[in-house]
């Protein structure tokens, strides 16, 4: 954990609240603290406060302890499960601290990016107590790592397609789109006298193209910058084959293995573009080791 080297703490400001990061080096036992508050609040907060360095660190990393102090001075401790560290989804991280350079700055802003992300987040029951979307993408790639390259390879192209979404909710209309066009065809469609269900399957493909779909929302990022043509074509490529039952070799190569580098590649552009923080320099995919 780079960020985390010295025995002191450090202040982060994040949605006008302090929170408040200590790192004692001899226990290897990082502790956060934020006073609630509105955005902040108690039992969501304890949550939240991990779901950044889940993705920063490519690890399942889960509060230890809870501590919720009063201003009495009474307090609710909880022991919680925490699993083990490993090696093996190192690879996943959003935070590849040796091509970021131990842009320490980098770091805290995206932590701080994320977090007001999880926290601003609101489902049709208010305040989101479970991971955030964004978080429990992550962490189904980050339990994919412990599996085969086919694993691999499944779960970070439904989760690129899951990020997608959340940029562009499916049933967005295209900015594009000859709508006029589409009801005189789908008016045409339904004066033909042949089968009801080839009818309705067609109507249905001409609805979709005046929809926003996954390959016109990454079109669309590319013309942003957000994303590179080469990481598209390696969903593309992983996409239309592992989700029709082709196997992925369960052995390293150079070609499999930029594949899957350009996959994670693709996932952590998404998530900062989810949270509104631009790519480092050199910011890449340490290869997956298998």
């Amino acid at each position: 954990m780079t960020a985390f080297r010295q025995n002191r703490d450090f202040d982060l400001e994040v949605m006008g609240q302090t929170v408040t990061f200590r790192f004692d080096r001899a226990l290897s036992m990082l502790t956060i603290s934020t006073p609630a508050s509105e955005s902040l609040p108690l039992t969501y907060t304890e949550n939240w406060l991990g779901e950044p360095l889940r993705i920063l660190f490519g690890q399942l990393v889960f509060p230890r302890m809870v501590a919720r102090v009063q201003s009495d001075g009474q307090a609710m401790l909880a022991v919680r499960p925490s699993p083990s560290w490993t090696r093996d989804s190192d690879w996943t991280a959003l935070w590849i601290d040796g091509a970021a350079g131990w842009d320490k700055a980098g770091f805290w802003t995206l932590y701080a990016a994320l977090l007001t992300h999880v926290a601003s987040a609101r489902t049709g029951d208010g305040r989101n107590f479970e991971a955030n979307p964004v978080t429990h993408f992550h962490e189904e790639v980050i339990q994919a790592a412990r599996g085969s390259r086919w694993v691999w390879a499944m779960t970070l192209a439904s989760s690129i397609e899951g990020l997608v979404s959340m940029l562009y909710p499916r049933g967005t209309r295209r900015e594009d789109a000859d709508l006029e066009a589409n009801t005189d065809l789908i008016c045409h469609i339904r004066a033909w006298s042949g089968d009801h269900a080839k009818k309705e399957a067609a109507i249905r493909a001409v609805q979709r193209t005046a929809e926003i779909t996954t390959a016109v929302a990454m079109r669309a990022l590319v013309a942003d910058a957000a994303i590179t043509r080469d990481q598209v074509k390696a969903w593309q490529k992983v996409r239309h084959a592992v989700m029709h039952g082709n196997l992925v070799s369960p052995y390293s190569s150079q070609e499999d293995d930029e594949t899957l580098i350009a996959l994670a590649d693709l996932m952590r552009a998404l998530i900062r573009r989810i949270v509104g923080v631009g790519p480092v320099a050199g910011d890449a995919a340490r290869p997956p080791n298998a």
